[in-house]
């Protein structure tokens, strides 16, 4: 319901356009009377998903655990219904905030490019320097051989304990299909068919963060979205929808999906928000405070979210409220 407010407190206009799916009868409550349509969890057989075990409790301690792999399944599904129907669909998790309407920024046309170009830009300001710096006659040959040692150190380095610009780079480079914002490129991408925020990482559950991403609908991505539902019953027991997202992107099957990360100054995640540093741009002495959407991420706990909403002014419902909201809990601002 934050995230409802936030919208409300910002005079974001979301309907008729936007849809929430919404699973018990208290929160379809207040959702509808904020204005919202709200789709019940039943649409999507979910007395019959969440009998397939015992429930934990309504937001399961440990994150990917039962049943949030189930609400994430049917969020999953209603997308591919979306897609298959020709909407372009976001997908904003219950722990985002909206300051500004996200949805023009992401149907407008921006420039991306692979994100292994600024690994080759880096590399080529470094070699430049040091033809710079270069006094006693040695020739360019050889200080391209000292540059091409000290990369394949920084490979070893970066496996053994990371690097401060470009966390783990031989990754990077073997991932040349994501795409990063860029003011211009050769190779640019204007309307990449899938952007998500950049979650930092580029293990099993990198680089997306699927807690807001938007999938724009074309033939790649109707086909796309059938391959997700194809192999749901992997996600609701691996667990985690964001490795499940990652994975499929990886695969070989999908390589003709152009696959975004959004510019994480205005799309703010996690990993800036906790202190970790930007990858792509120049890092901001404070964190800005004219962010698009925010998402508390990367949190140990679901109640440690309520802090991190608050420290950005994210956080729409009033004091002592975090659970059972309802329409007259929001707040007109959010309080930080």
């Amino acid at each position: 319901i934050n995230w409802a407010c936030s919208t409300r407190a910002r005079s974001i206009a979301t309907a008729p356009r936007l849809t929430l799916v919404i699973g018990d009868e208290p929160a379809a409550a207040a959702a509808t009377a904020l204005g919202f349509t709200a789709v019940p969890s039943s649409a999507f057989a979910s007395k019959e998903l969440f009998s397939l075990r015992e429930r934990e409790s309504r937001a399961a301690a440990a994150f990917g655990s039962w049943p949030h792999s189930g609400w994430n399944a049917m969020s999953i599904v209603a997308m591919s219904d979306l897609v298959q129907l020709g909407f372009h669909t976001l997908l904003s998790d219950a722990d985002t905030a909206w300051r500004v309407d996200p949805r023009p920024w992401l149907e407008a046309a921006h420039s991306f490019t692979p994100c292994v170009s600024f690994v080759e830009r880096a590399r080529g300001r470094e070699l430049a320097q040091s033809l710079a710096e270069n006094s006693d006659g040695a020739s360019q040959r050889h200080l391209k051989a000292a540059k091409q040692h000290r990369g394949r150190r920084g490979r070893r380095e970066t496996r053994a304990g990371g690097t401060q610009m470009l966390p783990s780079i031989w990754r990077i480079e073997h991932r040349p299909w994501v795409l990063c914002a860029a003011s211009h490129s050769r190779n640019e991408q204007l309307y990449p068919d899938l952007m998500m925020m950049d979650d930092w990482r580029w293990d099993t559950r990198g680089p997306g963060n699927s807690g807001f991403l938007y999938v724009r609908a074309n033939c790649r991505t109707r086909w796309l979205v059938q391959l997700l539902v194809s192999g749901l019953h992997v996600q609701i027991k691996k667990g985690s929808d964001q490795e499940y997202w990652n994975r499929v992107l990886d695969s070989d099957e999908v390589r003709g999906i152009s696959f975004a990360l959004l510019p994480e100054l205005e799309f703010l995640n996690g990993p800036l928000l906790l202190g970790r540093r930007t990858r792509w741009q120049a890092p901001p002495t404070e964190l800005p405070r004219n962010w698009s959407v925010m998402h508390a991420s990367w949190t140990a706990s679901h109640h440690d979210k309520v802090g991190l909403l608050q420290k950005m002014g994210g956080w729409h419902l009033l004091p002592h409220v975090t659970i059972n909201a309802t329409a007259s809990s929001c707040t007109s601002v959010g309080t930080a």
